[in-house]
């Protein structure tokens, strides 16, 4: 259950025969979002309620989104479904935080490792749900970022996940891709053993810490989702810089590119640049 406390809070409680844990979320200036102020996973105690909590939470297909989703899009998108974090970056980003986590992992290895294989039989459900349906994307939200996840966490969690889920999404004939859009130079040596299909919102320099010619060593022939950074959307940032980013990445990725803007169109982006850009790719399209 949610509940304010004092306007700019939202207590959110979660009531079991097991206990109660809580987090609490607080709202930004103007009230557009919201971040955690106090994380739903504390201790033993409270891993001990929430493991009671998933072992009875379950996964179906949902077919009125679906429904809605057919109707407002027909066939102009193919259809993605986009999972949640991976358990790492679940317990990471949004039950303990980054520093509880890294204690937690040294402290409790066991308890911590036993709680990411709940998360992981989620994800099991999940692509269960998916049988049958006209799934062409499953897209894990990770948001990695080698800070948030240095390369020995992700070689000790993130890639035997993925060795274990992804095998059951290509048997189903879907894509595995993964949101990536934070510092990632040191994890893209790394990215082959993952098994994944392709990446989003990758970001070159000058708002990443990749070039686009790394990006595309690392990324091996995965395919791109996005790749323009975002700052280049902004009034200050050069129209030259940006026609030339732009021009890089389609010819670095191409035709295994999703062109668009990594991560986000800034709140204060021109909007004649997304217009400069298209015609940057219909040129390019007749010239093929």
């Amino acid at each position: 259950m949610g509940r304010p406390e004092g306007g700019d809070h939202i207590v959110i409680e979660y009531r079991t025969p097991k206990g109660t844990i809580r987090e609490v979320e607080r709202r930004t200036e103007y009230g557009t979002s919201t971040y955690w102020s106090e994380y739903l996973l504390k201790n033993l105690k409270d891993i001990e309620v929430y493991e009671y909590i998933l072992e009875g939470q379950r996964y179906k297909w949902d077919q009125h989104s679906y429904e809605w989703g057919r109707k407002r899009f027909g066939g102009i998108l193919p259809l993605k479904v986009r999972a949640p974090h991976s358990p790492l970056m679940d317990v990471t980003v949004h039950l303990m935080g980054f520093k509880q986590t890294v204690l937690m992992l040294w402290r409790h290895p066991r308890e911590m490792e036993e709680l990411m294989q709940l998360l992981e039989d989620g994800f099991y459900q999940m692509v269960d749900a998916c049988r049958g349906k006209s799934v062409i994307e499953f897209g894990f939200g990770n948001n990695m970022h080698q800070d948030m996840c240095p390369p020995p966490y992700f070689k000790k969690y993130v890639i035997p996940f993925f060795e274990r889920v992804i095998p059951r999404i290509h048997a189903q004939g879907m894509y595995a891709t993964d949101h990536w859009d934070g510092y990632v130079k040191q994890l893209l040596p790394l990215l082959k053993a993952t098994q994944l299909d392709g990446l989003e919102c990758v970001t070159p320099t000058p708002q990443g810490d990749v070039t686009v010619s790394e990006m595309r060593r690392g990324m091996n022939g995965l395919f791109l989702r996005d790749g323009i950074p975002a700052v280049l959307f902004c009034p200050w940032s050069s129209l030259k810089e940006l026609e030339a980013t732009t021009r890089e990445v389609i010819r670095a990725f191409y035709p295994r590119l999703i062109l668009g803007v990594s991560d986000l169109f800034p709140a204060n982006g021109d909007i004649e640049r997304i217009r400069f850009v298209n015609k940057i790719v219909q040129e390019f399209n007749a010239s093929r």
